[in-house]
């Protein structure tokens, strides 16, 4: 079943990130650069027709194995930018 979720904007006070599985609760705490967001809302997405509801679960779990990759990759763009001299 794919889940959404709506994020907001949330101030540095009282910030305790969340890990990194993939399904959160509302109230899950996330840093993206020097932004910290929280998990506001979570929709769960059901569908009756079987091939359907599949296809849901697939480009969810694509979209969330790609923002992973996105998340690894980031660390290194630093890295690509460098020039020593």
């Amino acid at each position: 079943m794919p889940f959404f979720f709506w994020l907001y904007f949330l101030f540095p006070q009282n910030f305790k990130p969340s890990g990194s599985s993939v399904l959160h609760n509302p109230g899950a705490m996330f840093e993206l650069g020097n932004m910290r967001f929280e998990v506001s809302h979570v929709h769960k997405v059901e569908c009756v027709v079987p091939w359907l509801n599949d296809t849901l679960v697939f480009f969810t779990i694509s979209l969330q194995l790609c923002q992973q990759l996105k998340d690894k990759i980031s660390v290194f763009s630093s890295y690509w930018n460098y020039k020593p001299y």
